[in-house]
Formats: structure tokens, sequence, C-alpha cells
């Protein structure tokens, strides 16, 4: 690469000079790149053939997954996009020379636009690298790099192309160019003395100064002469008017028929150009209006990529894209313009014999009358007739249109006006329009009426509108039935203006088109000069403007060498080097005289002048009301700045709390003046653009007047605001300024404000522009270049903002509860101060945290004692210290201070700090093989675990909390949560959380959900940084949530389960009321919620989406109540025709009374209902071999809750499609008993529709069939959040798409497939998965068809929790041995997951053996006949677990109120210290085939093949009974926390699955005895029994619930819990 020269010899030279700088540059770009390849988007390679040529291949891949380092949007594949293809996907571009690693490079030729993904393309590899056929499959994963489109357009301008026009005469022009001075010739200047006053005339309209006028005629007077070439620079610094001045010029040259190419190197350039000219223009017309028809616009045309255009409505008229869309239809035969007006005589002549037709259509029902009917008609008819006209009219240039023609159009469209005027006069009776319209005479009427004067105008209407309509479909000269291609062509050739970028302009090389007179080059001092070749070999073109400023931006350019070779010189700069004159536009109106100032006289050598209007006493007053002046640098001394990810990009949050807070103070001093204000908040770094957008989020998008944006320093060239607010990002010792060290781009950052700047201020070298800024700022008088410039100190602000940071000590859950229960106010007030008070002694410790990219020491504190407790605590911590590496106590040890305090140590992450000797996590274990980890783990009972307990952090919150609660109660405070919770809290997109029982998933989402309300505060009320409080810096803990008015976050949260959805209300609640500083009269844990049913709970609530309070947000509702509010939102209800004679009584949208909630319930076949009422009247050959949970969970889950994207009318599946499932899935079903399931479902159907009921499969159809239909017109919300996400089928989920369309990130799923034991649903996280492509994204590029975004949306991979915090690794491993089962057996019913991890040793769960035959509940109760059952038999944490309800009331007959005994249904979401699972497998309908797990065994090599065991094989269709059997079995084990019992009646049944525990070793077998029976046994207090009874009371359990307080003595709540189960029996 050579330094390219100023001046070339030959078109060849010019050329040449450009290639070899290119390929560097693109070599340059594609290296920087693959530094970042694990960060690039990526896919798996689905298939790829050859295509024909060689080199060519035919490529389909899967979804991308977008990487951490790309753009919010969802990448696209499109042409000239550079991919590495590879047989593995590279975490760095060193991986690809590893062994065995094969890899190549490729290029996008043909992206397929019938893809509705855009998944499918063709790329192009080199020849040279002998590709085999047998090779393709070698490639796994397509990542990109890089698109190169541009430069492969520039190198095709360089090369001499055959596809490109020839036109060199511009490019010769520019080889050796001199300073012609005079642009014109005389001979074309005395021949031109007409046309210049005029337009300068009206060019004085819009208010330009003299240099503008200047400008903008010398370009005029140049353009019209035939005998020279043009070439302008026109020099406008910022706020000079340089956009105006060009949207004026493009005005004139229209005016002269001058064909014009207007060109800017970005989309962003050429959109704002293009929008001043579309404003300027109607400026320029206001007065030519003399047809009373709007402005045509067909001679302008905007073309360019949509996707990466924001293109707005008014901007829509004369985008290429739109337009043809437009005129295809008003150019179609069946639709278009020649229809629409024979549609309009036909209606003139005939509307008569058309309402006939309609009478006899209709025959004896309500006919409508004839004058309802003419006017629906004459609307129908006339609103399309015009739209057409009016589109023709807005996109074809006027040329088209004779002067007749459009006399005629104006004509016409009045007179259709005066028709539809007459036609709805009070006075109009049917006769009267019918005698108007010629269809009734006075002839044969006995008395002869008076025309009225109603009539003849109508008449006269009539006749006038047919003359115009018959007169236009003969003179227009228009095309019909013409394709999209032809029209495209037809709307550049006949355009006078056309706006691209230089890059775009290639197109124009492949159309035939008109010559074009000028180019016209917006920004063109960022052009690269090679790039400008594109345009400027366009054919005819004679003169080329070029409008920029060289003291800004210059291009953009990767490679130092190529930097250093001038390969980003423009042309603008050359010829400036060169000595060329620029004319200046030398006023500016944008910048107060103080902030120009310094920018005219570093940079403009004093030439620029400031406007009257800045120069006026009052530009200033819209400002005084604010608390700072003109400039104002704010030293941040805490500021940190950080690299995001493995990119260069950098950020400062310290300065992105301070840019928040700023914008919203000034927000508040805003509201009180009324008027519009517009804030740019810029950076140098895109990573801290990135971060201030994210927290700023869409708060200030509604407010009228007030304007905030967020851009790079690079992208807000060309842009301005009133108040500008530079986030410098860089804060260093050193004073590295970084991207500021470039003069051009401070110059940006400074001028692009009317009035006020702040500048966040570290360290800055006064070597550079910026840095001489600051020194300017913090002196009176500087000598600068010889001269004295004076800035005033009244006009700056220099202040500094230390910022506190969060508090480094956090507490556990056990020393909240101890610290609480102190009598003693006063003594917890001194207590607070130190660490030993009297008797009682603070446990505490120095520990780590990790936090972004540093280690910080912390306070963590165990608990608070007496001194017997205090040596066994102690003893406790030193045991679990000793389980920490020597690294980690090293930097737990580690001492600084500061004078004479102790200060938290502080970090910088360069390896992670190992916590652990043994990092206890099985990740790649076989699935049978379950290692013993527990000498990584604590021994202690799992309510001891110092592992599993819970933290907080110290905040203001939690402090006023411990000094107000006097009762020990809990209330919900954020606890400290694990890395991989906060991984998935923080992560920005769609998310899908599996995890088992315990493991975390409601605590994700609640906490996420707290997390999006914080950040609606923070956008509503900005940080408040002037308390001692700061957690709101923390992502972690929560701000005080108040109410945010109208631009509050709408979020749902919704679960299967009333009393989950209950819980989570008032735990969420709680989390809102802690977060505002409410820590009082919270309710107590031992609230009781007496509510009957689901519906109950939320009777304040609407059913109804549309205009819902804030206050109601976040909804935490039930599945069913959301249905109920959906089927309120929608025109029509489901429910009506079941309502019948109860009718009268519903309020649309309304709660309903509980009497209506019942009746529509008794309407509703529940499972119960379909086994108890409809099962038995099936025919017994059909249901012979089924059970009625299987044909239900059928019926529901695949039948009728399989969602059809493709079909979302069609609310069922067809036989012939549900009988294939067989062959599609792993079916535990043969197609000969779907078949049968099949014909079970019809007569299902049919005996529903008699009974006139309905189920809730048919309610959900219902509403997916009206949503399509009609639209949903409720309130959209912002996130969703569904919990036990496997209680719902497809269709079910399905419904949210409608009420959320934020696909990209607004939707959280989370559960466990293996804990899904509702009846009637079956599936697995995949298939949630494929549904949220297939119904929701697929849909995303529908929705946006036509907006301006159109782009993907990006879907990120399952998360799974696997640290289980509920029990110990003992129930664990027997836990994970049954999804071993499951996987083995039934891979399609449950998510594949890694296994769970425990941090608790635990003893092994027990098998109960008895030496004699009695029943083993009876040895275990039976001595036991005390009457004091507070003293003897199972405590309240302990329970008996059994199948059914005929076990249960069997069980309670034996053991009284001895002990708690529930189904495994019915607790499900509680929790126990100890479980008694009694006869699970000698109640199982399994029975023998039980065995079938000795195949597994086997299979396993857990047993010896060589065994004797007899055992059947595995049927799917014979032991699909399996698969629910082990969830429910799992399900029955992990609700105990520490001991588990398993006991049968019998050993038949049970002994497989015991013998395959033995083999396993994860059981211990116990003789049941006297010995065990006593340990087996605890007690409980009264306070643990009423605890105990209230959980069980709130899960509707209230039998169990009176057991309970009867134990603990509390008569009240035995009475109410007694009265509470009459009620539900009576309900039932």
């Amino acid at each position: 690469v050579e330094t390219i020269p100023c001046k070339f010899k030959s078109v060849d030279h010019y050329l040449q000079s450009y290639r070899l700088p290119l390929i560097e540059e693109t070599r340059s770009d594609l290296c920087s790149c693959l530094e970042l390849i694990n960060e690039a988007p990526s896919s798996k390679i689905l298939s790829m053939e050859v295509a024909g040529k060689s080199g060519l291949y035919f490529m389909d891949v899967d979804f991308w997954d977008n990487g951490a380092g790309f753009s919010t949007e969802t990448y696209t594949a499109r042409n000239g996009d550079i991919f590495i293809l590879s047989s593995l996907k590279p975490e760095s571009a060193e991986d690809l020379n590893r062994y065995g690693v094969t890899y190549c490079l490729a290029m996008v030729t043909e992206v397929s636009l019938d893809d509705e993904y855009q998944k499918g393309f063709r790329v192009k590899v080199a020849k040279d690298i002998g590709l085999e056929e047998e090779d393709l499959s070698k490639f796994r994963h397509a990542i990109f790099l890089t698109n190169i489109m541009t430069n492969i357009r520039i190198w095709k301008a360089l090369s001499f192309d055959t596809h490109m026009d020839n036109n060199f005469t511009v490019i010769k022009s520019l080889l050796a160019p001199t300073n012609l001075g005079d642009d014109v010739c005389g001979i074309c200047v005395a021949q031109d003395g007409s046309l210049l006053p005029s337009l300068t005339e009206q060019l004085l309209s819009i208010k330009l100064n003299q240099s503008q006028l200047d400008a903008i005629e010398s370009v005029i007077s140049a353009v019209r002469c035939r005998h020279m070439n043009l070439l302008k620079l026109i020099w406008g610094p910022p706020g000079t008017g340089k956009t105006k001045t060009v949207s004026a010029l493009l005005w004139a040259l229209a005016c002269v028929k001058c064909r014009t190419l207007t060109c800017a190197p970005t989309n962003v350039a050429v959109v704002g150009v293009c929008t001043r000219f579309l404003q300027n223009l109607k400026e320029f017309n206001e007065h030519i209006d003399e047809n009373g028809l709007p402005f045509s616009l067909g001679d302008v045309l905007l073309f360019g990529n949509k996707y990466n255009m924001d293109i707005t409505e008014d901007l829509q008229e004369i985008f290429l894209d739109f337009r043809v869309d437009d005129l295809v239809e008003c150019f179609s035969s069946l639709s278009g313009w020649k229809y629409r007006i024979a549609s309009m005589v036909s209606f003139f002549d005939d509307c008569v014999s058309r309402y006939d037709m309609l009478l006899e259509d209709e025959g004896n029902s309500d006919p409508v009358s004839f004058l309802d009917f003419i006017k629906k008609q004459f609307d129908a008819t006339a609103i399309a007739l015009k739209r057409c006209i009016m589109n023709l009219w807005v996109h074809l240039p006027g040329r088209c249109f004779s002067r007749d023609s459009v006399v005629n159009i104006s004509s016409l469209l009045n007179m259709l006006e005066i028709f539809g005027t007459l036609l709805c006069n009070v006075d109009l009776t049917e006769d009267c329009l019918k005698r108007a319209l010629g269809c009734l005479s006075n002839e044969n009427s006995v008395c002869v009426k008076p025309i009225s004067s109603i009539e003849k105008e109508l008449d006269g209407a009539r006749s006038s509108c047919l003359k115009l309509l018959k007169d236009l479909l003969h003179s227009l000269n228009l095309p019909t039935g013409v394709d999209k291609n032809w029209v495209q062509s037809y709307c550049i050739r006949n355009a006078t203006l056309l706006f691209c970028t230089t890059s775009s302009s290639y197109r124009l090389h492949h159309m035939e088109i008109a010559p074009l007179d000028v180019l016209i080059v917006d920004e063109a001092a960022q052009v690269r000069e090679c790039e400008l070749v594109i345009p400027l070999r366009l054919h005819w073109l004679k003169h080329v403007v070029l409008v920029g400023d060289d003291c800004q931006l210059s291009a953009m350019v990767k490679s130092q060498v190529c930097k250093e070779a001038g390969f980003g010189t423009s042309l603008f700069g050359r010829l400036v080097m060169l000595g060329f004159d620029k004319h200046l536009l030398n006023i500016q109106y944008r910048m107060n005289p103080i902030i120009s100032l310094f920018p005219n006289v570093q940079f403009y050598e004093r030439k620029i002048l400031d406007g009257s209007n800045v120069l006026s006493p009052s530009y200033n007053k819209d400002y005084t009301c604010f608390p700072f002046d003109s400039y104002t640098f704010i030293n941040l001394t805490d500021g940190r700045e950080d690299k995001e990810g493995t990119g260069n990009s950098r950020r400062n949050m310290v300065e992105v709390a301070v840019v928040l807070h700023l914008i919203q103070t000034i927000f508040k001093c805003w509201k009180s003046t009324g008027k519009v204000l517009s804030v740019g908040v810029v950076s140098p770094y895109s990573s801290q653009v990135d971060a201030i957008k994210g927290r700023l989020g869409k708060q200030y998008d509604t407010c009228d007047g007030f304007h905030v944006r967020v851009k790079s320093i690079d992208g807000f060239q060309g842009e301005e605001d009133d108040i500008i607010i530079l986030s410098t990002v860089r804060s260093n010792g050193r004073g590295v300024v970084g991207f500021l060290a470039d003069n051009q781009r401070t110059n940006v950052a400074l001028t692009r404000i009317d009035n006020i700047v702040f500048l966040m201020d570290a360290l800055f070298d006064a070597g550079t522009v910026f840095g001489l800024l600051v020194m300017l700022v913090h002196c009176t008088k500087v000598e600068l270049s010889g001269q004295t410039l004076f800035l005033m100190l009244k006009d700056v602000n220099v202040f500094s903002m230390p910022l506190m940071t969060r508090p480094y000590v956090i507490v556990s859950d056990e020393f909240r509860k101890s610290f609480t229960k102190l009598k003693s106010s006063q003594l917890r007030r001194e207590l607070a101060k130190v660490y030993k008070i009297r008797d009682l002694y603070l446990i505490w410790s120095t520990d780590l945290e990790k936090s972004e990219e540093r280690y910080i020491q912390i306070i963590r504190i165990w608990d608070l004692l007496s001194q017997q407790h205090v040596a066994r605590t102690v003893q406790r911590l030193e045991n679990l210290f000793s389980m920490y590496t020597d690294d980690y106590l090293d930097h737990c040890r580690g001492v600084q201070t500061l004078g004479k305090l102790e200060v938290p140590m502080v970090w910088d992450v360069e390896h992670d700090i190992i916590h652990y000797k043994k990092d206890c996590r099985v990740d790649a274990q076989e699935e049978h093989d379950l290692v013993d980890t527990s000498y990584t783990m604590e021994n202690s009972k799992v309510r001891e675990s110092f592992l599993l307990m819970k933290f907080y952090s110290l905040s203001s919150g939690v402090a006023k909390h411990l000094l107000t609660a006097s009762d020990g109660s809990e209330i919900d405070i954020p606890f400290e949560l694990t890395d991989e919770e906060k991984v998935i809290i923080q992560f920005p997109v769609t998310s899908f959380i599996l995890g088992r029982s315990g493991t975390g998933k409601t605590t994700v989402l609640t906490m996420k959900l707290i997390q999006k309300e914080q950040q609606s505060l923070i956008a509503s009320q900005g940080l408040h940084l002037d308390g001692d409080d700061l957690s709101g810096l923390d992502e972690k803990d929560i701000v005080p949530l108040k109410d945010a008015g109208e631009g509050f976050v709408k979020q749902v949260f919704i679960t299967v389960s009333p009393k989950l959805c209950s819980a989570i209300k008032n735990h969420i609640s709680g989390l809102k009321r802690f977060g505002s500083g409410d820590v009082s009269d919270q309710p107590s844990i031992l609230h009781m919620h007496d509510i009957i049913d689901d519906q109950e709970e939320f009777t304040d609530i609407p059913d109804n989406f549309s205009n819902l309070p804030h206050e109601h947000y976040p909804l935490t509702i039930t599945y069913r109540k959301f249905l109920m509010m959906l089927d309120g939102t929608c025109r029509t209800s489901f429910l009506d025709v079941f309502y019948g004679e109860l009718q009268s009584s519903i309020d649309r949208g309304h709660s309903n009374s509980r009497a209506l909630q019942t009746f529509i319930e008794s309407k509703e076949v529940t499972y119960e209902k379909f086994a108890a009422t409809y099962w038995p009247r099936f025919n017994a050959d059909l249901t012979k071999n089924l059970d009625a949970s299987t044909v239900f969970t059928e019926i529901v889950s695949h039948i009728k809750g399989r969602y059809q994207a493709s079909s979302p009318y069609i609310s069922k599946l067809g036989r012939q499609d549900y009988v294939i499932l067989s062959d599609k899935r792993f079916s535990s079903l043969n197609s000969e008993k779907r078949d049968r399931i099949y014909n079970i479902f019809v007569d299902y159907e049919s005996m529903k529709s008699t009974a006139r009921e309905f189920d809730l499969s048919d309610f959900v159809n219902s509403l997916h069939t009206s949503l399509v239909s009609e639209g949903y017109n409720g309130d959209l919300l912002d996130f969703v959040y569904i919990d036990e996400v496997q209680d719902l089928t497809m269709t079910q989920i399905a419904l949210l798409k409608y009420v959320c369309r934020n696909f990209k990130e607004g939707f959280l799923f989370a559960g466990d497939t293996a804990q899904t034991i509702a009846r009637g649903i079956d599936f697995r996280f995949e298939d949630i998965r494929s549904l949220f492509y297939t119904a929701f994204l697929s849909e995303t590029e529908a929705f946006n068809q036509g907006s301006q975004q159109g782009k993907q949306v990006k879907l990120s991979d399952m998360f799974q929790l696997t640290q289980n915090f509920r029990t110990h690794c003992g129930i664990l491993h027997m836990a994970q041995s049954i999804m071993s089962l499951l996987y083995f057996f039934f891979p399609s019913s449950v998510d594949k997951l890694n296994p769970e991890t425990g941090l608790v040793y635990g003893e092994a769960p027990v098998l109960l053996e008895s030496d004699n035959d009695e029943n083993a509940i009876m040895t275990i109760f039976g001595e036991i006949k005390s009457k004091h059952g507070s003293m003897h038999g199972f405590g309240a944490e302990q329970v008996i677990l059994v199948r059914d309800d005929a076990t249960k009331k069997q069980i309670v007959d034996l053991v009284g109120k001895q002990a708690l005994v529930l189904t495994i249904v019915e607790c499900k979401g509680l929790e126990f210290q100890d479980v008694l699972l009694y006869n699970f497998f000698g109640s199982s309908p399994l029975r023998n085939k039980w065995r079938v797990l000795y195949g597994y065994m086997k299979d396993k090599d857990i047993i010896a093949q060589s065994e004797e065991i007899s055992h059947p094989g595995f049927d799917r269709s014979k032991h699909h009974l399996l698969c629910s059997e082990l969830k429910q079995l799992y399900v029955a084990i992990t609700r105990t926390r520490q001991r588990l019992w398993i006991c049968e009646n019998t050993d038949d049944y049970c002994r497989p699955m015991f013998d395959y525990w033995k083999k396993l070793c994860l059981v211990e077998v116990r003789l049941l005895d006297s010995n065990l029976v006593q340990a087996m046994q605890t007690g409980s207090s009264a306070d643990d029994w009423r605890l105990r009874g209230t959980k069980l009371f709130n899960e509707g359990q209230f039998e169990m619930a009176t057991m309970c307080f009867e134990k603990a003595g509390d008569t009240y709540r035995e009475k109410w819990a007694r009265a509470a189960g009459l009620v539900a029996t009576a309900e039932r």
C-alpha cells in the first residue's frame, strides 16, 4: 500500500491508487471481526449442497444467535455478508487452526426472499480450496464476520466493471484540478438573466442569509451552463444551515428541470437531508394551490434498504418501496384506477337495480332502507376512488397528467364531496332521492309534486360526476396490469430528484434511466473519495456539488496502514489541500455565543458570525430556570471506566447514573416552562450509549414537548439539540482521553447544542483540544495562539460529585430473626453500633463478593446469640471455613487502612478466586453414575445449613426493618442472589428457565419483575443522589417504588395455581412495600387468606385489559383470570351463550358476581367431571385398555390444545393429523388407539354440545378465533412472566402473543416438565421454544410489515437452574434416579437437564421393612393412644403422603389426629422436614408392569446381564402409565427437606424400584421397630402447628388445617378452618 497522491497522471493511475488500499482495508476489517468472533452472530448449518457453478453452494441454517457483541436487532443475512464456515464453533480465531478443524470463508451472493426468516441463501467460496461434496458435511457452524457489499461496489467502480456506466468526464477533471475561478461562461450568464431573480425572490421566503443565497445562485447559474463542468465546495460549519441550504438548492434545481442525485455516506444523513427538503418543499408550495390538490411528490424519490433507514410516515410518500406498493395497486387490472372509475360510474347508473337485487336476496328479512343503502354504497365506492386518485397524484410526476386531467380531477373530488354532503341532508326523503337519481317519475303520479331544490342539486351533482368520470376514463394515459419491477423502473426513470447513499447509487448503473445532470454529496467530508467513484461514473453526469465540513469527522478507516496512506481522505479534503475555494456559510444560528466562541476560534479562524437569534437577549429566556450555566463541567471523583465483554468499547456506570440524574433535573425544571425542549446525550463509546439507553428506557417517550435521545458522537454529526450532555467515559490517572484525542470528534461533540453543555470531567491531557477546553473552564484567562481568549466565570460551572457506593455489609436470615426478637428497642439501637453488649454476641466474618470485574471484601454477619450458643456456632463456621481454598482465605484476611479506619480491599479480576477446595458440580456424568460429593458438602441439617442460608444487604431499608419489627415476624426483603440467578435476571432477552423443584425458579421471576419495576421508577423519577442510601445504583437492590404516572411499565405474572398465585402476589406486594420504605404493618406470615376459589381473589380487577389503571400493575393473576380479562376485552364474549336468563345481570368487562362465577363453573367440563360423567357413557369397545386420564390428556393437549400457527382459526386437529402423531413423536399410543381416542373425542364433543357445556380448550380456541378476526383492543403489556408453565397447553400459551408484542425481551417462561401432573397437560420445554418461533416470531415480520423496523427478534437458549436450596444430596440423588428413568423410557415427555447439585450432605432415604404382617401405619401409630396428641405422633413439619383421596381417608381413620395426611396432588407446592410416602407402589395402576425397570437396569449394567430376572420388554402402548407414575413419584419424594421414609404394605409391586435404588446405593433399609418409630416422631410447638395450619389453610386443605389449629390450641382459627371446610364441601 503506497501513499495516495493529491494529483494523478491518468484515469488508470487514479483508479489504481485506491485498489490495494481497498483490499488492505477489507482485510483489516475482517481481521478485527475475527478478534471478536466469540461475540459474533452464529448459527448451525442444517444443510449445504452444490449450486451449479464451481464454488457456489446452497445453504440452510438454523435460527441465528445474535452474539454479545452484535447489535440489539436480530441478525439477518444480506448479500455481501462474509461468513466463516467451520466444523466447530470457535471461541477465538486461534481455534480455527486447531488440529482437525475444517473451515473456509464464504460470501452470501443471494438471500432467499421467500424464506420467512431469511435462513436460506446461496454462498460463494474460493474455487482454489478444493472443496469436495463429501467435505460439505463437515461444516456445522456459520459465523458472521462483516458485510463487504460497499467495498465490492467500490472495487467494481475502480475496475472498469462492464455493468457500470463509463462516464469519466467528471473524474478526468479531478485528476489534477486547479481552482478555475468562474463557474459560468460569459455566454450563459447573458442568457440566464431572467430566471435567477424570480428564484431568488421565492428563496427569500424561507429566510436564507446572503451566504446561503450566493451558494445557491452560483450552483444554479453553473448547471444551466452547457459549456463548463461545475465542481463546487460548500463549507457548512455546525449550525450554519447547511441542510437548509441543500434542500433550498434542490428545490431550485427541480424548478429548472435539472435531474439531480443527492448522496450521503450514511442512511441517517440521507434521511436527514431528505426530511428537511420535504419540509422546505411544503413551505415553498404553500401559496401554489390553484387546483385545491396537495403537492405532487412524484418527482422526488428516496431509495435504499428500508430496514436500515428510519422511514417516518412523511418519508413513506417518497420512499421507493412504499411508492411501488401503492402504485402497483393503483395500476392493477382488478382494483386499479380504471376499475375504481368504472365502479363509480356504475354506481351512478345502476344503484337502483342493485338495491332491487338486494331486496330479492334478503327475502322477508328486515330490509335496509333505500336511503341507507345509497349512502353506504356511495361512501364505499367514493372513498376507494379518492384514495386511488390521490395515490396517483402524489406518487406520479406532474407531467403524467394533462392540464385538462388536473382540472377534471380537482372538479371530480369537489363534486363527490358535494354529492356526499347532499346525501346527508335531513330534508332528503327516499322518493326525493329516487327522483334525483332518475328512477322515479312524476308522470304516473295522481298529484304531481314540485321538484325540490335538493333534488335539483343532487341531479346536477350526479350528472357532473358522471361526465367528469367518463372524461377521466378516456383522458388519463396511465398503465394497467404492470408488475413491481416495471413500476420500480418507472418511478426511478421519471423522478427529477433522487436520494440515496453513495453505495446505493450503484443500483442506478443497472437501470435505463434518463441522464443525471447534478450530483450533490452531503456530509462530503465523511465520504472516502474512492466510494464517490460509484456515483461519479453515472451516465452523462456533468456537475458535482460537495457540501461538508472538513473540520469535523472524516471517513472511518480501520487499517492503520490505510490511514497513513490517506485512504480516509475525502474528495472534499483533497480539493481543500489543493487550494480550492470553499464557499463558507458564515452565520451560525444554533449555539449560544458563549458556546460557539471556543470552536469558532479553535477550528474556524473566527470566520463564523453569530445569528441575530442567538444574540437576542430573549434567546436564553427558556433556560433561566435551570441551575446550570452554558458550560457545566462535572468532575466525578468516583467514576470508573471498564470494558464491556471482550471488545474495546468502554463504559462508566457512575457517569450513567449522573446522566440519568441530570436528565431528571432538567425534566423537573422544564415542566414549569411549557416550552419544547430537546436533550441529547452523546458519548464517544458505543457501550456507554447502550448502557445509558438501557437505563433510560422509554420513560420520556410520551412526554409531549420533552425529547431525549442518546447517540454516539459519530452518529450525532449533523444533528442538534437544545441541551447536550457529553459523557466522556474515561476516568484514569494517566489523563488518557481515548476517542476525544481526535480533535474533529471533539468539535462534533461541542457543536451540537443550542445553549447548555455538560461535560463529565476526569484528568485530561492538556495537549488535546478537549484538555484545552478543560483548562479554559478552570481559568479566567488563557493564552492561545498569540491571542487572548476570555471566559467569564459566571458562564461556567465546575463542581465535583463524589458518589457513595453500596454498603459492603450483608446480614443472615438468622441474624435478622434474632435481632427483631429483642424486646427493648433501645437495646437494638445500642447493639447496632457495637459487636458486643451485655450478654449478646454478634457473629461475623470477612468474606468476598464478585461485582462486575472486581472482588470486594464484605462483612458477613451470621447471627446474634447468647453466650451459651456462641461456641457451637463458631465451631460450625470453622468447619465451613475449612472447605475454603487458601487463596480465598488469604484474600478474606487482607487488611487495608485509610487513616484509622479499616476499609474494604478491592481486587481487579485477573482470574477467578476459587471459593471451595473442590467443585461439587456434576456436569457430564452418566445417567446412573451418581458420584459421592459429600467431601465438598456441609454435614448439617438442611434447616441449620450455613450454605443454604439467605443473606440480605444491610441497606437503610433493612436497617429500618430491624429497628421497627419487634415480634420476629418475617417480611419480604430482597435477599442476595446466586451468580446463576443474577445472570438470568440481568439477561435482557426473552428467556426459558428450567429447574427442578426447589431450585429458585419463582425467585428469579419475582426478582426480575421487581427489577423491571425499579428500572421503570428510575426512568420516571431518576436517581436520588442526595440521600444516604444509593442502593438504586445497583441492580440487585430495590429503590422506592412510587406511582410512575403515565409512563409506567405494564407487567403481568401468570400461574395456573390460585394458591401459588396468591403467595406470589403477597410476596411481590411485600417487596414493593419494603422498597418504598414501608416496613411496618405488613401482612404477617400467619395471615390466612379466606379465599373460596381463585376468582374471588381478583374481584377488584376488572375482566378487561382496556385502560386498566396503573394501580393494578404489576398484575399477579391466575391463568383463568387472564382468560376472563381477555374475554372481556373482546367485542363478543365466549360465555354469552351459556348465561341464558342471567344475561341481563352481566356487566361486560367487570368482575362478575359470585353467583355468575358459580354458574359458569357448573358448565365447565374439568377432568373430574369428564371422568365421573362422560367416561362411563362412552362405548366400552372404544375405552378398552384406555384410561380416562390418558384420553383427557390427548384431547386437551393434542387434539384441541396443539397450536397450529398456519391455521389459528382451526380449533382442533383433524383425525388424520392426529393419528400420524404416532409416527412423529415418541408416542405411547399406536395409530389404532389414536383412532379410537378420536372417536371418543367426537362423541365427547357431541355430548358436551347437547349438555350446553364447555371445557377450557373451547374457551381458549374461541378467544384465538375472536382475536384473529377482531384484533386485540386492550392495553399492550410490556413484560409477561409465566411460572409453572408446564401446567398449560400450547394453545393456552399462544394466547399471550396477543397481549404482549415485545417478543424480543418481554417473556419469561419458567417451569419443570418433570412436575407435569396436571390432568390434560403433556409437553416439553422444547415444545414451548418451538411454539415461540412458530406462533410468536413468525408473526413478527407480518406485524411489522410496512413499519420502520421489520426486524426479526432474537430468542435465547434455555437457562437451567441446577443448585437446589430445598433439600440435601441424598434426596437429590434419588430424584435424579427417577429422572434417568424418564429420560430412558420417555425422552419426549421431559426435558433433559444437568443433575441438580446440593450444598448439604444428608442421610439416604429409608425403605421401611416390617418383621410382621401388620400394617406399617398401625406399627408406627397403633400403640399411641394418648389423649395429648400434641405430645406424640408426627410433628407439624412431618407428613404422610398417599396416592389418592380413598387411601387418605383410610389412613386418617387409622392415625386420627396423630399426623398430617395429604395426597401427592395436594402437597404440590408444599414442603416438609420429613415425609412418609405410604403404599405408592401397592396402589399403583401399573401393578406388575413395574418389572419393566429390570430391562433398564440390565441395559445400563446396573445389574448383570446374566441375572435371571423375568421382566417384560418395554412397550410404549402397554407401559404409557409409567410416565405419569414416575412424575408423581418425583413430586412426592421432592416434598421433603430432610428425611424420607418409603413404606409399602406388600413388596409385590415395589420390588423392581427398591432393587434399582439399592443397586445404586441410594437408600438405606431399616427394620421398623420401636426404636425407629420413636426416632421418627418429633415434637412441635404450638407456634409450629399454627404456622403449618395457616399454610395448609391457604392451600385449601381445611381438614388438615383444622387439626393443626386444634393441636396449637388456637380455637378461633380451628373454628374458622372448620367453617371454611364446610363451605368448600357444600361448593363441591
